[in-house]
């Protein structure tokens, strides 16, 4: 069940809705939401209150959405770059928008922004287009979001129903490879993992595996694999040297094969597989991506300032 919070802030931050599965409520606050035309803007109190949010309420089995609009450049608070980046490591999908023509309304909201750029930040040139236009598009990103799994955690537990998929991105270290396992506790599941596609399906991915109660589920991605595919996403592989880049990005997708399945995803560096002999793929039919079906916990966070 997806749930929204949202926060308005100015010379600082104020919870006008905590986590809520009340989407009409979400909707009429949103709509309603005072404009404040004072010169302060607090972008790193906001982001610290959201983090809180959701540390305390957030579900790591979901992905976590938090949504930037701001008319104004941060000039109160501190530095909002590192509250930013505490949110990101916690695992939130953070999208940034800047609204307005003036150059201040979205300095910096490249760097706060998750990556891609192309993906979690916007430009827009007043409020007529955020209302116009900009909602269908970013229903379309928010449905593409993944799970992040945030640093230090190796184990997630989840439930997924037949035919959903839940989705997530985990790290890899690209001089040791990356172990990926499957856990089924009840049901059965196919995992399919890519190295380039945020959404991995039985129609796009690089690695697949099946898993049950008995024989859970396992795949081993290997350095050379792992550099390969980071160089490939590069023009030139000299730019990708310049990076120096200790880290990939690992997409998985989990689709349910039983009525409910309840597994833990685990992964871990290094090739730790008990087998490395490649699972069956599944031949039942009718499996189907439900993107749109899948939770999520979002938050808005509504910086309105006037510059």
């Amino acid at each position: 069940m997806n749930r929204f919070g949202i926060i308005r802030f100015s010379s600082d931050s104020v919870i006008f809705l905590n986590l809520t599965s009340d989407v009409e409520e979400a909707m009429n606050i949103a709509e309603t939401l005072p404009y404040d035309s004072g010169e302060n803007t607090n972008i790193f109190s906001g982001f610290n209150l959201a983090a809180k949010i959701f540390k305390n309420d957030g579900r790591i089995d979901v992905p976590l959405v938090a949504l930037l609009i701001t008319d104004g450049q941060a000039n109160i608070g501190g530095d909002p770059t590192p509250a930013a980046d505490e949110l990101k490591s916690f695992g939130v999908n953070l999208f940034t928008i800047g609204v307005g023509v003036g150059a201040e309304a979205t300095t910096d909201l490249h760097i706060w922004a998750s990556s891609p750029n192309c993906m979690f930040y916007y430009s827009l040139n007043g409020y007529l287009q955020l209302a116009s236009v900009f909602p269908e598009l970013l229903n379309v990103q928010i449905c593409g979001v993944s799970a992040v799994v945030p640093i230090n955690q190796t184990s997630i537990p989840g439930v997924v129903e037949k035919d959903q998929s839940l989705f997530y991105q985990v790290p890899a270290n690209l001089s040791t490879g990356l172990t990926i396992k499957l856990d089924i506790n009840e049901g059965a599941a196919i995992i399919y993992v890519s190295l380039t596609s945020r959404l991995p399906s039985s129609a796009d991915y690089d690695f697949v595996s099946n898993a049950t109660e008995n024989n859970p589920g396992h795949i081993y991605i290997s350095p050379n694999q792992l550099q390969n595919a980071q160089s490939s996403s590069f023009i030139f592989i000299s730019d990708f040297v310049k990076l120096e880049k200790s880290e990939a990005t690992v997409f998985i997708a989990i689709v349910g094969i039983s009525d409910l399945t309840n597994f833990t995803l685990d992964y871990e560096p290094h090739n730790n597989l008990v087998t490395i002999a490649p699972a069956e793929i599944s031949t039942t039919a009718g499996i189907s991506i439900n993107i749109p079906g899948s939770p999520f916990t979002g938050i808005l966070l509504s910086i309105l300032v006037h510059f």
